[in-house]
């Protein structure tokens, strides 16, 4: 027994300090870990939470629909925001088109493609979409 009494420990105040070192470096990198997930989920919902502001301000409302020589179609923004990215489908085809591809608040453009998109007689539908999902649509007899 006499062995072991001569074997010396860590004293207490090196022990208790090594156990607040390892407690607060745990509680670092716990911490560094939670906000960069806070982070990333911010980043995820913070764009859809824009798309979906904007999907839901953004409204337009064709007015004119005149498929006698090409497609031309009038766009009247009904909605809070500028909408943009204005595509134009014709029986759910895109149909390229000139024009101003956005109508800013309260505004008016027109889509057309008078050269190159001839129409067959019958009935078609016609529709414009926005990036942010505003969508107008008319069924038209030619």
């Amino acid at each position: 027994m006499g062995f072991l009494r001569e074997k010396k420990s860590l004293s207490p105040i090196i022990s208790v300090v090594l156990l607040v070192g390892i407690s607060v470096a745990a509680s670092a990198l716990v911490y560094a870990w939670f906000i960069g997930m806070e982070k990333g989920a911010g980043e995820a919902t913070g764009g859809t939470a824009v798309r979906t502001t904007q999907a839901t301000a953004a409204a337009i409302l064709m007015t004119n629909v005149d498929l006698n020589n090409g497609v031309n179609v009038t766009v009247v923004n009904i909605g809070s925001v500028n909408v943009t990215g204005l595509t134009l489908y014709v029986d759910n085809s895109v149909v390229p088109s000139t024009g101003q591809h956005y109508v800013n608040k309260n505004g008016v453009t027109t889509l057309a493609n008078l050269s190159s998109y001839i129409m067959p007689s019958g009935v078609h539908t016609v529709r414009v979409d926005s990036k942010y999902g505003a969508e107008a649509s008319q069924v038209v007899v030619k």
